[in-house]
């Protein structure tokens, strides 16, 4: 199975691991994702302005290109996903718009492109029972808390990924893998997003209250499918430390890192270093990596 796949400009080069994983796991389940041969950055937010149609115009060129290949287009990113899909919803229900954006770009509006996230091709194409029955590596003593955010399942209407408020496809997701999975507060809550260029106080308050809450409730690591969220999660931990000495920090990994290690798929040293709190510790105690030579030896 092949689908049209957009890799959204963090993927590319903040967040390789993320894009490699991911890539690699479904070749393992018979899915192949093939990279738009066009595609544009999304603008990384969808514009609230009502007569701000230029800032949909890359979007839609994405829409378009993807259209073109079929009728889906898997995308990794939450941002992205939130910002491509929320556009499409924008382009399908508002007739004068997009007689306006598909007008000004010389184009024949073919009908909507179906926005789907990686979780929903593992839910909908491939099947969790089915994604267990790859399992090679166990990881039922890893305690893992999935983070949602904001972005993945707000506006509800537009977005339709799951409940706004009570979501399960992470958690049958971690399932399928053999997990632990916890449930905790504020695991659809914002992380700060992108207050962490000019107030990242603010996003350690946010960043902060999420870890305490997940650890409270059992978690040893957190995983999550947006870079920006993962950003913040993982680089706002050294602010938090400094200021609270008896902070212990949390790893976070991308869902695709954990996919990868249930897969038994290798993951580079390039992706592990990528993390600013290092989870190769923690995997290694639970016996799901294994320790580099030297420190066996010691």
């Amino acid at each position: 199975m092949k689908i049209p796949y957009f890799p959204g400009c963090t993927l590319t080069n903040k967040a390789k691991g993320l894009n490699e994983t991911a890539k690699e796991c479904l070749k393992t389940l018979g899915v192949e994702l093939i990279e738009l041969e066009n595609w544009y950055c999304c603008q990384a937010n969808f514009s609230l302005q009502e007569d701000n149609l230029m800032n949909h115009l890359a979007p839609v060129r994405t829409s378009i290109s993807a259209r073109k290949e079929g009728d889906k287009l898997v995308v990794l990113c939450s941002t992205c996903y939130y910002v491509l899909k929320r556009v499409n919803y924008l382009m399908e229900k508002d007739e004068v718009k997009r007689k306006t954006v598909f007008d000004f770009l010389e184009e024949e509006y073919r009908g909507p492109t179906q926005i789907v996230h990686f979780l929903e091709i593992i839910r909908d194409q491939i099947g969790f029972v089915q994604l267990r029955e790859k399992v090679k590596v166990a990881l039922k003593d890893l305690a893992v808390a999935p983070y949602y955010g904001c972005q993945l399942l707000r506006p509800h209407k537009e977005l339709a990924f799951d409940h706004p408020e009570a979501p399960t496809i992470f958690e049958e997701f971690l399932n399928a893998l053999g997990c632990k999975v916890i449930d905790y507060p504020f695991k659809t809550e914002c992380c700060g997003a992108f207050l962490t260029v000019s107030q990242q106080e603010a996003v350690e308050d946010c960043v902060l209250r999420i870890l305490q809450y997940a650890v409270k409730n059992g978690a040893e690591t957190i995983t999550t499918s947006c870079p920006l969220c993962n950003f913040n999660l993982d680089w706002s931990q050294e602010g938090i430390a400094k200021k609270d000495k008896e902070f212990k920090k949390v790893p976070i990994l991308y869902l695709t890192e954990i996919m990868a290690l249930a897969l038994g798929v290798r993951i580079s040293d390039a992706v592990w270093d990528e993390h600013v709190v290092d989870p190769r510790p923690l995997l290694e105690r639970k016996g799901i990596l294994k320790a580099p030579r030297a420190a066996q030896a010691e």
